[in-house]
């Protein structure tokens, strides 16, 4: 099976706050994050296709990050969710997020130049 994702993926063990459309929230302990969305464990199944808002919490910073994306996996053990909407400065905040635990940093300003040939 080819490799989909495109994007470094860094360990990262805060906690995201996931808000659904009808209201309902879950807190999950997040696996990994990267520029283009997360994986977070979760006791219960959240379907694929289902839309949320995220509030990723970061200590220290003063205030949560917050994204809006939609679940587009989920197995036994959790979630992933693809970043769909941002504000310009939460995605400031996740890039420095990612290069700060990336072990090639170097590679995130690589990625955001577009595919390559």
């Amino acid at each position: 099976m080819q490799e989909r994702r495109h994007r470094t993926r860094v360990p990262f063990g805060g906690e995201v706050e996931l808000r659904m459309p009808d209201g309902s929230q879950r807190v999950l302990k997040l696996k990994d994050i990267s520029l283009g969305g997360l994986y977070a464990y979760a006791d219960e199944a959240i379907p694929a296709g289902t839309r949320c808002e995220m509030k990723i919490r970061l200590e220290g910073a003063g205030e949560d990050l917050t994204l809006h994306g939609r679940v587009v996996r989920a197995d036994r053990q959790g979630v992933g969710v693809v970043f769909e909407e941002m504000a310009p400065e939460s995605f400031v905040v996740l890039k420095r997020l990612v290069e700060l635990n990336a072990t090639e940093p170097e590679r995130i300003e690589v990625e955001l130049q577009g595919p390559r040939s």
